[in-house]
């Protein structure tokens, strides 16, 4: 199952875009980094449902807890930023 955000973009195309997409992915990361900003649309969700037990009653908002779908760039930048930062948080924790 591939999950779409409101963006239209997932996982997929992200894993299939080849290196012509690394290479711009790099180049918007990096931008983004020194110049200290962080598009508007990275800081968007969608809250979905989600059922907790299949089991129980459907109809009781009880049963239901929130999700964040996010976009998927934004995803994967916060990936980055975690895995480079790594390095520093380690000998503080």
């Amino acid at each position: 199952m591939h999950i779409c955000r409101y963006d239209g973009i997932t996982g997929e195309h992200i894993v299939l875009g080849g290196n012509d997409l690394v290479v711009h992915m790099c180049l918007l990361f990096n931008s983004m980094l020194r110049h200290s900003f962080v598009p508007s649309d990275f800081r968007f969700g969608l809250i979905k449902p989600v059922l907790e037990d299949k089991h129980g009653d459907i109809k009781s908002t009880d049963m239901y807890r929130p999700i964040t779908v996010t976009p998927v760039i934004s995803k994967l930048f916060e990936l980055m930023i975690d895995l480079v930062t790594v390095v520093w948080r380690l000998p503080h924790e």
